[in-house]
């Protein structure tokens, strides 16, 4: 289903019509027609490259616009959908299988880390697939996908200043973990997730979930014994918190107003 000539289109064509769909530029059959090269071109984008903006605007069109009447992924018929969906997802698994090691990483050397979660977390606001990417990154059977998952354990269970996997933030430089729920490659940083997707978290994301994926993470990374160590010890000291995170993340991602959700996740209950 995802057919379209690129031949005849020029980068700046379809970065304009990326940047510009959900107010001004374009009807719904132009984005029916443009969405297989704004998609493979999205997934051409290199995570270790600096970001040229095109990611910036390509979760806001597949958004839409109900104030401009401009349909986004889910109302688009099922066939096209599904196949945008699933080619989304095998973008994400390629990019997720050849995730770097990460140890105190810059912002630089973490690039593919602040764009998979960024990515991820726009994702499950324009597409019902989340179910499907997040059973396949979990069996964690290779190595790129125990990193992945590892990440995304670490987003979960440290602060800013304290997660092993990036070097600590700094008013000079940015760094730390980036937040699970901040669609950082969209303009406004937040696109609430799909309920159904929401529904899906909350069944599978749990402290026993949690322990079970470090248990297979150790197994594809045994040379990284200390960084999970790391990660143990955070789980023992501050396991009621981690457990509440769990409960918290798939609300907050759902939530348009999510500032109180937020400094309950970061902090505890109060």
């Amino acid at each position: 289903m995802l057919t379209c000539s690129r031949e005849r289109l020029t980068w700046e064509q379809l970065w304009s019509f990326v940047m510009h769909y959900s107010t001004t530029v374009g009807t719904a059959a132009d984005f029916e027609y443009l969405l297989p090269a704004i998609l493979k071109t999205w997934g051409e984008q290199s995570p270790t490259a600096e970001n040229s903006g095109y990611s910036d605007y390509v979760f806001s069109t597949l958004t839409g616009s109900r104030q401009f009447k401009k349909p986004g992924l889910m109302q688009l018929a099922p066939p096209l959908r599904e196949a945008a969906g699933e080619f989304m997802c095998d973008v994400f698994l390629s990019r997720m299988r050849a995730m770097p090691a990460l140890r105190t990483a810059t912002r630089t050397e973490a690039r593919p880390a602040y764009q998979l979660i960024g990515e991820l977390a726009a994702f499950g606001g324009v597409c019902d697939q989340i179910p499907a990417l997040w059973n396949k990154l979990w069996r964690l059977d290779e190595v790129g996908l125990a990193w992945s998952g590892l990440l995304y354990l670490g987003c979960l269970f440290f602060t800013e200043q304290d997660n092993p996997l990036f070097a600590p933030w700094n008013s000079k430089h940015g760094g730390g973990p980036p937040p699970l729920w901040e669609a950082s490659y969209y303009p406004s940083g937040e696109i609430p997730w799909l309920p159904q997707n929401c529904a899906f978290l909350e069944t599978a994301l749990s402290i026993q979930m949690v322990e079970t994926s470090l248990g297979l993470i150790r197994k594809q990374l045994p040379q990284q014994a200390d960084i999970l160590d790391a990660f143990t010890t955070q789980l023992t000291a501050n396991r009621d918190l981690i457990e509440l995170r769990c409960l918290l993340l798939p609300e907050i991602l759902g939530a348009e107003a999510r500032s109180d959700l937020i400094s309950q996740f970061t902090y505890g209950s109060w």
